[in-house]
């Protein structure tokens, strides 16, 4: 069977096309059970009635807003450990600065 994996919605449903010369309804049936479980969830609200191509449509438009707000998620993410990283690195040098013993101390354990 023909898994999804790692490759794009519109990039399986081409495996899927150029692998078969079954019929379009084999063609969505070996898509749709071939594609990766958040995937398959969605297929499932909205497979029923509509064409494989809106269907593969509708997927991909999904595919491409959850990458998008994952690369924002994942930007966030870094600046926040930056931020971190810059305030760790401030705060030691003020504790270095102010409280000289302390910071001998604290670092030579």
């Amino acid at each position: 069977m023909v898994k999804q994996v790692n490759d794009s919605v519109m990039d399986f449903y081409m495996k899927v096309k150029a692998s078969t010369s079954d019929s379009e309804k084999q063609v969505r049936e070996i898509f749709i059970n071939g594609l990766s479980p958040e995937n398959y969830l969605e297929a499932e609200k909205f497979e029923s009635g509509i064409l494989l191509n809106e269907l593969v449509e509708r997927l991909w438009v999904l595919e491409s807003e959850h990458k998008a707000k994952y690369i924002k998620l994942k930007a966030e993410v870094i600046n926040i450990i930056k931020n971190a990283f810059e305030n760790g690195a401030k705060n030691l040098k003020k504790l270095k600065t102010e409280q000289p013993e302390f910071y001998d101390f604290y670092f030579k354990i």
